[in-house]
């Protein structure tokens, strides 16, 4: 798997297997289809930094979640990097590409984490709009709203997951 089985340490292994959950999820076709998600580059990483920002969020107060949230970040972008260079990108564009790939990650990131934290459903809805539905032209409030309700409905699944489970890796997502 993308040349990710480098990974040692337990944090590590344990980013690996949540960046892993995060993926599956992120990438059924199913979850597209049923959201109206764009099912584009772009729309991926978006469904996949949510994915990753919702179980960083659920580890937040967990014991060592810091230290398995950055090595699960680290691996996201490890493979990144070895996305990128499969399509084709050269050694010289990877850094300039990834450094945009990492600045939207951070900044949709934090706009999750603002919604999270204000527990709005139009928080969340605002947020899903501005991210994940962004390329999509004719994308309307009540398809970010009804998503939106679905990613709430994610993350109390996670928040009913133990934590030995999730910061051992297995992490499921329960959409509604």
């Amino acid at each position: 798997m993308f040349g990710l089985m480098r990974w040692k340490t337990d944090y590590e292994q344990q980013g690996l297997a949540l960046y892993q959950a995060c993926l599956d999820s992120a990438t059924d076709s199913a979850l597209y289809k049923a959201h109206g998600l764009p099912d584009t580059f772009t729309g991926r990483f978006d469904v996949l930094t949510l994915h990753i920002s919702m179980v960083t969020y659920r580890m937040k107060d967990m014991d060592q979640g810091e230290k398995t949230a950055q090595a699960m970040f680290d691996v996201t972008f490890a493979a990144c990097d070895q996305m990128l260079r499969e399509m084709g990108i050269g050694d010289m564009g990877v850094p300039k590409h990834m450094k945009k790939m990492m600045t939207a990650f951070h900044g949709r990131m934090d706009g999750y984490f603002k919604a999270f934290e204000d527990g709005k459903q139009k928080s969340l809805a605002d947020a899903v709009m501005r991210n994940v539905y962004a390329t999509v032209p004719d994308a309307s409030d009540a398809q970010a709203k009804k998503f939106a309700k679905a990613v709430t409905s994610a993350m109390t699944h996670l928040g009913t997951q133990a934590d030995d489970d999730i910061a051992a890796g297995r992490a499921e997502f329960q959409w509604s």
